[in-house]
């Protein structure tokens, strides 16, 4: 397939990744490799800093295509990596379980440690209800914020700042009134933080 943006995980050319129980869309994994290997990880505001837009709709055009190579903005790979995500036909957030997520009495999602991943109302335990392949595909993701979390130090990427820019991209909020909008939206950015923690706790 010569397109990549714009079409269901489940259409797009995917590899096997070792840890995860649906492959991966090959994209995604060119994507953060080309960041891996141009020291995007380490660079300040990585995901959080836009890109020149006329360098960002040529790198768009290429991944598109197959074509890419090379950019002069490593930004420009981190956004298209979210507007890819976020032109998905239906969003990595299934929106049956909003209603859970977004239950402050059900799912504690304030910025703050998880202390019980053992809990039915953990991050950990609502992503097993994901389904395939949205449930590994966002661990994935996950697991990728873990990486450029490590280096928080130098790139000012925590967790937090991390699901601040990234979760926006992986969810649709229509039909409600605003300000409901914006407080679901807040709680759906803590689930992802609380996500990003879960998978760190496992880390190596």
């Amino acid at each position: 397939m010569s397109n990549h943006f714009g079409f269901a995980l489940s259409l797009l050319h995917s590899t096997t990744v070792e840890g995860y129980d649906s492959p991966i869309p090959d994209i995604l994994l060119q994507m953060a490799q080309y960041m891996r290997e141009n020291e995007a990880l380490s660079q300040v505001g990585i995901f959080r800093i836009a890109p020149d837009s006329v360098e960002n709709a040529k790198v768009k055009e290429m991944l598109n295509k197959g074509t890419f190579k090379s950019t002069s903005d490593v930004n420009a790979v981190a956004n298209c990596l979210k507007i890819f995500f976020r032109e998905l036909p239906r969003p990595l957030f299934p929106a049956e379980l909003f209603s859970d997520i977004a239950e402050c009495d059900k799912v504690r999602l304030q910025f703050s440690p998880i202390h019980d991943l053992s809990q039915p109302s953990s991050a950990a335990t609502l992503i097993k209800r994901f389904h395939e392949p949205n449930r590994s595909v966002y661990i994935w993701l996950l697991d990728f914020c873990v990486e450029v979390a490590s280096y928080s130090s130098i790139n000012k990427m925590s967790p937090q700042n991390l699901a601040i820019v990234i979760a926006p991209n992986l969810f649709s909020i229509k039909d409600v009134d605003p300000i409901v909008g914006i407080q679901i939206s807040q709680k759906l950015v803590g689930f992802m933080y609380q996500s990003i923690l879960w998978r760190q706790s496992l880390a190596p």
